[in-house]
């Protein structure tokens, strides 16, 4: 009598029902992700952030679910819709589909529009907190994700925008007027360096790069020579 029979019965069985929920899971998220971009064509902002997904990073379309709602999450907060959990959804979806989608060897450029979204939603969301200590958080964030920008794309300005705009505020969290005004006005130059050249390139950020190397500059004058 062989023993290890039930046992090997018992091992495909739970195959097969793993198997099957896989499958169930990989339909309902096709269905779902036809569900986003029929929303996403009409504009229904909305409906998408509305409608979470619990999608596996396994399975095909997690990605695209989460990029299709980050995007939504970040045009509802910049619309001014609840704008503090927007900006934190934006932030947790795009982070989520950008690393799934870089996994699955996406083209990065095809990624750029996310990047730039999860980098305005990370300033947003730290300009709306309520401590020094959460908005310290988001700026730590930032800081990381805009050096990884300008890894990824060294030909464009937003590393170097959002880069100083990390610096800057952790050097006015420091204060020129304090004992860390060496280490302030360490900060304040490379925020500098980085929007000088920004400045190169700026794009669609000219305005936005002026006025924070106007700002930048006025404050080393005042307080770091």
């Amino acid at each position: 009598m062989n023993l290890r029979t039930p046992h090997r019965r018992l091992a495909r069985l739970g195959i097969l029902a793993l198997l099957a929920l896989l499958v169930a899971c990989s339909v309902a998220q096709v269905r779902q992700l036809d569900r986003y971009k029929g929303w996403a064509s009409q504009g229904d902002d909305a409906a998408i952030v509305g409608h979470p997904t619990d999608c596996r990073a396994d399975t095909p379309g997690c990605d695209q679910l989460r990029l299709i709602r980050g995007m939504a999450c970040y045009r509802q907060a910049r619309k001014g819709t609840d704008p503090v959990p927007n900006y934190g959804c934006a932030i947790e979806e795009l982070e989520q589909g950008l690393s799934m989608a870089r996994d699955s060897g996406a083209v990065p450029q095809n990624l750029l529009p996310y990047e730039q979204a999860l980098l305005e939603s990370l300033r947003e969301r730290r300009d709306l907190a309520s401590s020094w200590d959460e908005s310290l958080d988001y700026n730590r964030r930032l800081r990381s994700r805009a050096a990884e920008f300008r890894e990824r794309h060294p030909d464009r300005p937003e590393g170097d925008y959002y880069g100083a705009s990390a610096l800057l505020l952790e050097a006015t969290r420091q204060g020129i007027e304090s004992a860390s005004r060496d280490s302030a006005c360490t900060l304040l130059t490379q925020a500098r360096e980085l929007l000088d050249r920004a400045m190169a390139n700026p794009g669609e950020l000219g305005v936005n790069l002026e006025q924070m190397a106007r700002q930048v500059r006025r404050t080393i004058e005042q307080g770091c020579r």
